[in-house]
């Protein structure tokens, strides 16, 4: 048999179906009870750096914490965007930052050989958690946040202080922002790499202080964690001051 099968529905039952529906989703309402929706889909977050839109996966190329903050609108004005590591980061108006950090200029796997150091003992810190190399027959002299390290004679004088770090900004970012003033003159400033971990490197003349002898000085700015060291060796005009932060740096764990 050929032909359409259509079904008719009776007027007067099709008004009675459409009043019964509408009784049953007011009766939801009326009890407290919503008919379920369908779950609303999270916009993605999107950026455009130099003509590209990139969407923005906290874990994958973006922190959670930075994440958070760009839903601040004064942030967004004030800031440009960098990648730094595979990461998406913030960084203040006006401030010059390489992208990529050079390699270093020395092999972090060496101990330096410098007269008067033959053999290097750890150094750990029991409130960070963190260690570090430094020449055995050293003074160590412990602090609130820093630690200071002598050498015979003081010829030689490395100091390494620790500040927070809660949001894990990248080290570019935490200097721009939160680097303490120094009060010295600075005579150079210089971003490079130690084992593939971006390092800020200065030379900065320094007055005389309580704990801390003036002069020229070596810095190294590296980030741990949630946590920003700075090692500062003294005296700084010396090759053998530079290779040596760089080395105690290089084995920080």
């Amino acid at each position: 048999m050929t032909g359409e099968w259509r079904l008719e529905m009776n007027p007067s039952i099709k008004i009675t179906l459409i009043f019964l529906v509408g009784a049953v989703v007011a009766g939801c309402a009326a009890s407290g009870y919503a008919v379920p929706g369908p779950t609303p889909t999270e916009t993605p977050v999107t950026i455009t750096v130099d003509g590209k839109t990139i969407v923005l996966v906290p874990g994958e190329n973006i922190s959670p914490e930075i994440y958070e903050a760009i839903r601040s609108p004064e942030i967004l004005e004030n800031s440009e965007w960098i990648l730094v590591d595979g990461f998406w980061d913030l960084m203040p108006r006006g401030v010059n930052a390489p992208l990529e950090a050079d390699p270093p200029t020395f092999d972090p796997a060496v101990p330096p050989d410098i007269e008067g150091i033959e053999s290097w003992e750890t150094f750990a810190s029991e409130g960070s958690g963190f260690s570090f190399q430094y020449p055995s027959g050293w003074q160590v002299i412990m602090k609130a946040e820093s630690v200071q390290l002598v050498a015979p004679e003081n010829r030689f004088v490395v100091r390494v202080d620790r500040f927070p770090n809660p949001a894990a900004a990248s080290l570019t970012v935490w200097l721009a922002e939160y680097a303490p003033v120094l009060g010295g003159v600075e005579l150079l400033s210089f971003d490079e790499a130690i084992q593939g971990i971006p390092v800020r490197r200065q030379q900065v003349i320094l007055p005389a202080a309580e704990a801390q002898p003036g002069g020229e000085h070596a810095i190294l700015w590296i980030g741990h964690m949630y946590e920003i060291l700075m090692w500062i060796g003294w005296p700084g005009d010396q090759p053998e001051t530079i290779d040596l932060i760089s080395y105690m740096a290089s084995t920080l764990q």
